[in-house]
């Protein structure tokens, strides 16, 4: 997932996180440089992409951006890598976290849910070995 893909995700659809606004603000940037960003024109700097995963955490539970230092995903599921699946389990510790905290069981059983599945992905891949 590149970064531009990370800002679609969360100032697009019929629910975002936040607006293209929101992030110009976090990052210290005009919202024409987001714009930028989300249509891949231009790449953050370091400091400023640090910046916007740590709101996102904080505000949203959101790790994708964070954990991408981590990992280089493609997407699928038997696809001769693991770190879509790892990534994944992470998301999906969040989501239950999240339920489990606020009390919320159906976002539990989600999390649940995306885990299992990332779980079975996971074994595929092993299996493949």
């Amino acid at each position: 997932m590149t970064f531009s893909d990370v800002l679609i995700e969360i100032t697009g659809g019929k629910d975002p996180l936040c607006t293209v606004s929101d992030v110009a603000e976090i990052m210290r940037k005009e919202t024409s440089t987001v714009y930028g960003y989300r249509s891949a024109r231009q790449q953050p700097n370091w400091d400023d992409a640090v910046a916007l995963a740590k709101w996102l955490i904080k505000e949203h539970d959101y790790y994708r951006l964070a954990l991408q230092t981590l990992f280089v995903c493609s997407g699928g599921s038997i696809n001769g890598r693991i770190d879509d699946e790892i990534l994944s389990i992470m998301e999906a510790c969040v989501k239950m976290r999240k339920g489990f905290n606020s009390d919320n069981k159906a976002v539990f059983e989600n999390g649940f849910g995306v885990l299992t599945s990332a779980v079975e992905n996971l074994k595929a891949e092993g299996d493949q070995i």
